[in-house]
């Protein structure tokens, strides 16, 4: 993983004139009521919340492992469809008006799964949207040896069976990106460093707390309140945190 990225340029010619035409589009549909949340979609992300929050509570009560492992699996559920619906457009600043409360619901929103929102809101935003599968620059499609994702990636044998062993990679990608990329971006081990995000003291304070609250939240409450063994909450812990949707990936023929 690249610490630093060469800027970009974009000559004046060739697909200017779409992409300002296309812009100017966009804008005049978005001037509209389209452009923040409307009242059905508030009442999901409502109905959403409620749904995570009362799964997460029927999970604590289940006298069985089964029934924690299955309430425990749809709380985990419901909060990626908020991070889906809710906190995706909040990163966009598109939920809300305001963006101090896009910025409240995407702290909140990520508890269930641990992904850091600031960190996760750059990487989507500025290096994503901005450079969308351009090589090296957008880092969600960045090479990992593992999944092919780009036909300008390098291609390895054991990548012909990815079709096969994709879900797997895809299942454990929640937990790398809140244990691995949130501490990389972090630590200054990303082009992430150059956006100077959660500065001094005060941004390490958010960071840690915001972990810890995942912790307590996902972990340390169960053990202390679910009257199961607490093998059951250990072993339940990473099989919640891998729902996710997997992106599309290119196998390339040996």
């Amino acid at each position: 993983m690249a610490e630093s990225l060469t800027p970009l340029s974009f000559p004046a010619d060739g697909e200017q004139a779409f992409h300002h035409a296309l812009k100017r589009a966009a804008h005049i549909y978005l001037a509209d009521d389209h452009r923040y949340a409307n009242t059905r979609q508030l009442l999901t992300a409502l109905l959403l919340t409620m749904l995570c929050g009362a799964f997460y509570v029927l999970s604590l009560t289940q006298p069985t492992a089964w029934g924690f492992v299955a309430g425990y699996s749809i709380f985990v559920l419901t909060g990626m469809l908020l991070n889906v619906m809710v906190f995706h457009d909040a990163t966009h600043n598109t939920f809300f008006r305001a963006p101090w409360a896009n910025r409240l619901v995407g702290r909140l929103m990520t508890l269930p799964l641990g992904i850091d929102p600031d960190y996760w809101r750059i990487r989507h935003v500025q290096f994503h949207h901005a450079y969308a599968n351009v090589e090296h620059y957008d880092l969600d499609t960045e090479e990992n040896g593992v999944l092919r994702q780009s036909p300008f990636q390098d291609w390895r044998g054991h990548m012909r069976y990815q079709h096969l062993y994709w879900p797997l990679i895809a299942a454990i990608s929640l937990p790398y990106i809140a244990w691995i990329f949130d501490w990389s971006d972090r630590l200054g081990k990303t082009p992430l460093k150059a956006k100077n995000i959660l500065l001094g003291g005060k941004g390490w304070a958010v960071f840690l707390v915001s972990k810890a609250c995942h912790l307590l939240l996902v972990l340390v409450v169960p053990l202390m309140v679910f009257e199961g063994s607490w093998t059951t909450v250990l072993l339940a812990y990473p099989p919640g945190v891998r729902i996710v949707v997997a992106s599309p990936v290119f196998p390339k023929k040996a």
